[in-house]
């Protein structure tokens, strides 16, 4: 059984460390559905190497890339094997997970599906040996004192340590490939690795009935648990193009399902969403529209959160956790939108690091301003009733009205850190060097009777920034020259999406190291290569959530690895770090090539 485990991880190996392979072409299309076919429709999971030998020049090109010896992975775990010759080397290598009464049986209920170009060549090294009673269909042969049994199926070898695992698969009919959706098997068909969990076999098998009631054991939710039993099946797969990595996670629920109907209410745009966000050095940028039923499914799912029993032995007083429970409800549910930006600033009188936030709400913005206004008074009000925790909370404020900008009433949140006496004026300094001299001071305000806008960091003229953004409805971040060339590689039509930048970030620490006199050990020159994510529906049920990894970033990885490793070079030897310049590459990323 050691083997099915050593070379099952030495072939999903190829693609793992293929990342950094560059100058490959984007991988064809390859028609993955004959290899389901194979899978049994009550299989637990699958794992699907693309096209092996493709995948195996990526990796000997990181081989000589790195002057490392030109080893063959494939050609290692033919010999793990016992397969001479008869593979082919261009086919789709399966996996196969079958169901298991228990968890320990799982390892023995393997079965590996390799692509042959003649069976009989592919098994003329081993010593074969028909199984009695199965009309010469399986043979049996020893490696190792390892006993496998292997059968032909069509185009494949069923190769497994369990005879019934092999006569399962080559019995199969209509399999797992009618089971799968269209965009799951293009999926497939595209990415390099991927991984197919059959979710409503597994969590609906009797091993694994332990594993939930042990959770209901330790008090976890039953809705939540229930939300997990409604999902049909999940997928991920891996891409590698000339132009970055694709991370892919796909799942889909149940017809019927409140899983299934919450799902088909969230509606996607190609519109931006991350409308009001001003185009600075951005670190982290996000925008997310979530709908209504998404909104009070959320408020109700933290009200359920505060029924639990076990609040009662939590030093809080129970009737304020009520009145917390339905502020917090009044906020979620009226929301239909955010927009989120962390930023890198040039420094000075209001810091180095910006904050940006805009929610869109059904409803009257300012009413949410006075929910949260409430929300930090029944905090501070007695909620918790440990003396400890109640000293710590004076030092937190919320101020309504405490500033007029632009005829916009501006509420403050703050946090005293002045009245900390743990904190000596010295360290003050240093922290509001970083911070600002406002020190932690977060203004809020309604922008107009949808949008609520919060800002860190820039004054009260980043506010009213941020503010004249959300009323002429601009999302000026969203033509940031490296947002767009990882937005062409997500999916268009989204309802979230995400960008982080590490070059900003990178460049951001080496500035607090100057400030707080401890030079960050590495200099990052500008990449405008930021990783991105979005999530988008497919089909009526199913959702698609991309993360894509620039090459450019990748490629620029190594270096900054090894410098820290050999413990780096202070900034000041190097390029200065420039963290309120936006962004932008010398030249733009090319999408990956169309399938």
């Amino acid at each position: 059984m050691k083997r099915a485990w050593t070379v099952s991880m030495l072939l999903v190996g190829l693609t793992v460390l293929s990342p950094t392979a560059i100058g490959q072409q984007a991988p064809a299309k390859s028609n993955v559905a004959e290899a389901f076919a194979a899978v049994p429709a009550d299989a637990w999971g699958a794992v699907c190497l693309r096209n092996m030998a493709e995948v195996e020049k990526k990796v000997l090109n990181i081989a000589t890339k790195f002057g490392a010896p030109p080893m063959s992975p494939l050609m290692m775990a033919k010999e793990q094997l016992g397969l001479a010759s008869g593979v082919n080397d261009a086919g789709n290598l399966l996996l196969v997970v079958l169901p298991s009464e228990t968890i320990d049986a799982i390892k023995q209920n393997l079965a590996l599906l390799v692509p042959t170009t003649d069976y009989s060549e592919l098994t003329s090294m081993m010593q074969l040996e028909p199984v009695e009673g199965e009309g010469g269909a399986v043979s049996q042969t020893l490696l190792q004192e390892q006993m496998w049994y292997i059968a032909p199926k069509g185009n494949l070898a069923v190769v497994s340590p369990s005879l019934e695992a092999v006569k399962k698969v080559i019995d199969v009919k209509a399999g797992t490939a009618k089971a799968l959706t269209p965009y799951q098997l293009e999926r497939a068909g595209e990415d390099d690795l991927t991984v197919w969990v059959n979710a409503a076999a597994v969590t609906s098998a009797p091993a694994i009935a332990p594993f939930f009631a042990m959770l209901q054991a330790m008090g976890a939710d039953a809705e939540a648990m229930k939300s997990i039993k409604a999902i049909k099946s999940l997928q991920v797969g891996l891409q590698i193009t000339p132009a970055g990595i694709r991370l892919g996670y796909y799942s889909d629920a149940k017809e019927g399902t409140d899983v299934a109907e919450l799902m088909a209410s969230v509606k996607g745009t190609t519109d931006p969403l991350l409308t009001g966000l001003p185009n600075e050095a951005f670190i982290l940028a996000f925008g997310w529209m979530p709908g209504k039923e998404i909104s009070e499914y959320m408020a109700e799912h933290i009200g359920r959160m505060f029924d639990n029993p076990q609040l009662a032995a939590a030093p809080l007083d129970l009737e304020k956790v009520e009145q917390l429970k339905g502020k917090l409800k009044a906020m979620i549910s009226p929301m239909r939108g955010v927009a989120v930006e962390v930023s890198a600033l040039p420094g000075g009188p209001d810091g180095l690091i910006g904050f940006s936030k805009v929610v869109t709400v059904d409803g009257d913005a300012r009413a949410v301003l006075t929910s949260f206004s409430e929300l930090v008074e029944v905090i501070k009000g007695g909620l918790i009733t440990d003396e400890q925790a109640n000293d710590w909370l004076q030092y937190f404020e919320y101020k309504p009205g405490a500033e007029t900008v632009d005829g916009m009433s501006v509420d403050h949140f703050v946090v005293k850190l002045d009245d900390i006496e743990d904190i000596d004026e010295e360290d003050l300094e240093t922290v509001k060097g970083v911070i600002g001299q406002a020190g932690v001071l977060f203004r809020v305000a309604a922008a107009d009777a949808n949008h609520v806008v919060a800002t860190f960091g820039g004054g009260s003229a980043r506010l009213k920034t941020v503010a004249d953004l959300v009323k002429s409805d601009r999302a000026p971040l969203a033509d940031d020259v490296g947002i767009k060339n990882t937005a062409k590689a997500l999916p268009e039509r989204r309802y979230s999406e995400l960008y982080l930048a590490l070059d900003t970030l990178l460049r951001l620490l080496v500035d607090v190291g100057k400030v707080v006199d401890e030079p960050f050990p590495v200099s990052v020159p500008p990449i405008g290569a930021p990783i991105g994510a979005a999530s988008g529906m497919v089909g009526k049920d199913g959702q698609q959530t991309d993360v894509f990894i620039p090459m450019e970033l990748v490629l620029a990885a190594p270096d900054v690895v090894r410098t820290l490793m050999q413990g780096g070079t202070p900034p000041s030897a190097t390029e200065p770090s420039a963290p309120a310049e936006p962004s932008a590459p010398t030249e733009p990323v090319p999408p990956p090539e169309a399938e």
